[in-house]
């Protein structure tokens, strides 16, 4: 999956690659992220509860996607790899229609690029976790809590929690 390089948190000197949420009825990959379970400490509560709001909005985001394009409403039957990029196709052509809708002139510069996400993961987190590619995730959620109860955090989130 050609995600981008590794970058910073904003407010914060930690750099961590990108990752993607993961709900539990999907496969475990090392760029994909959980929420903690059992007894939790307030500082994995309150990522917790950052996780499951930024999943809601993926939710409603996935939501609108699948208004336009109705395959996303059925079951896809396919290998994962191809319903994958089924998906990824769909959210590509999403984007197209919106840029062209908003304008239909415009001349930016756009630039994709396919490299091995795997690869750059174990390039950011190879020094913590060496060849343990399952282990990104854990590794990405730790950096999170670290810094949604740090830099990150947002007045109001401890209500929540």
């Amino acid at each position: 999956m050609g995600l981008p390089d590794t970058a910073p948190l904003p407010d914060s000197s930690a750099s961590i690659p990108y990752f993607m949420i993961r709900g539990t009825a999907y496969p475990s990959k090392p760029y994909l992220i959980t929420v903690f379970s059992g007894a939790l400490t307030q500082q994995q509560q309150i990522y917790n509860y950052r996780h499951s709001r930024a999943k809601r909005c993926i939710e409603c985001a996935f939501g609108v996607l699948a208004a336009k394009w109705r395959v996303l409403k059925t079951v896809i039957a396919t290998d994962l790899e191809t319903t994958e990029n089924i998906v990824f196709a769909s959210v590509v052509l999403h984007n197209i229609v919106l840029t062209l809708e908003a304008d239909n002139t415009s001349q930016k510069d756009t630039e994709m690029w396919e490299d091995n996400q795997e690869r750059r993961l174990e390039q950011a987190g190879g020094a913590v976790h060496r060849g343990r590619p399952s282990q990104y995730g854990p590794w990405i959620r730790e950096k999170l809590v670290t810094y949604f109860n740090g830099p990150g955090a947002l007045p109001w989130q401890d209500s929540y929690s």
